[in-house]
């Protein structure tokens, strides 16, 4: 998470969660090089 929050977000956004209320959000984000979208397999070949 590192790679896209400054520690102060991390700390400060978990606070604005609501976890009764679903997200809808089905995604990650791809921190480097490798990782496939929608599979997250940083060693998977391209065809």
């Amino acid at each position: 998470m590192i790679h896209f929050f400054m520690f102060a977000e991390i700390n400060r956004l978990p606070q604005e969660i609501d976890p009764t209320k679903p997200s809808y959000l089905d995604f990650y984000p791809l921190a480097k090089a490798g990782e496939r979208f929608p599979i997250n397999d940083p060693p998977l070949k391209a065809d």
